[in-house]
């Protein structure tokens, strides 16, 4: 796969042998986020059309695993997708990603799309407020109390499974990333101890 025509006849090719046969509203739904998105399936289109090369590796990883490549096969399209000219990922972090987008689902939103977003927003603002009240709890002295500490532990752990499920792990990890960061902001770590008295944790 050493132009673009060749990476796109890959891609064509991946799709011809999948076991489920997924739409081009679909896959651009997994890639884009996207639903009934006109513009998200052109560009999809352009993808195997060899027009284009997406643009983020987080919008064809999931575009791969839900036409059934294994990490082998996604990782000689990551090789390719970046010898082509389409970006730097690490390879490490593309095999770290690969089991969560594997969670990747084919059928629609059981919640809906406005509701599954709302409830996404939620979850990732609850990930961010709860890891940033654990920074805090840690420099605390004492540090927290233990029952609370497992409890709240829990909670963190809970939304990070439903998130996984949801197909939003990487945003959980940036909500983690910035909770703990907000300690090092502006006046972010008289916040981060508000938080953690709120719940607790001091």
């Amino acid at each position: 796969m050493g132009t673009q025509d060749e990476f796109a006849a890959q891609l064509r090719k991946l799709r011809a042998h999948a076991h489920t046969q997924v739409t081009d509203s679909r896959l651009a739904e997994i890639a884009f986020g996207l639903t009934e998105s006109a513009v998200a399936e052109d560009a999809l289109r352009g993808w195997f059309a060899g027009e284009t090369l997406p643009q983020r590796w987080r919008q064809l990883h999931p575009v791969l695993t839900a036409l059934g490549a294994d990490l082998g096969e996604v990782s000689e399209f990551h090789r390719a997708w970046t010898a082509v000219g389409g970006g730097s990922v690490s390879p490490v972090l593309v095999a770290a990603l690969h089991p969560f987008m594997s969670l990747q689902r084919l059928q629609p939103d059981p919640l809906g799309h406005t509701l599954g977003w709302i409830i996404d927003v939620v979850g990732l603002l609850l990930m961010t407020a709860l890891s940033a009240a654990f920074a805090a709890a840690f420099e605390a002295d004492p540090g927290p109390p233990v029952l609370e500490l497992i409890f709240w532990g829990a909670g963190l752990l809970a939304l990070a499974i439903g998130l996984i499920f949801r197909k939003r792990a990487v945003f959980g990890v940036y909500a983690i990333m910035a909770g703990i960061a907000l300690t090092n902001a502006p006046g972010g770590g008289t916040v981060n101890r508000w938080l953690a008295s709120t719940v607790g944790l001091i």
